[in-house]
């Protein structure tokens, strides 16, 4: 988040010309804590598991580009219906996932304020650095 928008372009550059793991089924089977309801908190969610982000490490992904924590349990509480997609929470979701608050109000069905912040282009960067990462191999070669 703290590197000019060059350095930050250069690193997502760096990070999509090295190797990747290869897939090993189509689609992983979800386990029991990630399956979530159908509806707008479970697709959030699953894009969220798209990035390989543990409970944790979503918390902490939100309190990195947003600036506001969310515990997990706000996270699975939205994925399982029992917590409200509230506008700033959304927004929020928006943030992480790299994804037009405006287009996501409108996908989900939760109407936005007319005084939504516009995009943080330093947390829309490192938004999409999770999605260059998300299959890079643990180990990578130095050469």
């Amino acid at each position: 988040m703290g590197l000019s928008p060059e350095r930050r372009r250069r690193l997502r550059q760096l990070v999509r010309s090295l190797p990747q793991e290869g897939r090993t089924q189509p689609v992983p089977a979800l386990r029991v804590y990630e399956r979530f309801e159908r509806g707008p908190g479970g697709v959030l969610l699953r894009m969220i598991g798209n990035r390989n982000l543990s409970w944790t490490g979503m918390a902490r992904t939100f309190l990195c580009l947003t600036g506001r924590y969310w515990a997990a349990s706000t996270d699975t509480g939205v994925g399982n219906g029992r917590k409200e997609l509230t506008p700033d929470l959304l927004v929020d979701f928006a943030t992480v996932l790299s994804v037009p608050a405006e287009t996501l109000s409108v996908v989900i069905g939760v109407d936005l304020p007319d005084d939504t912040p516009p995009r943080n282009p330093a947390a829309a960067d490192t938004a999409e650095l999770l999605l260059d990462i998300r299959r890079q191999e643990a180990v990578q070669p130095i050469g």
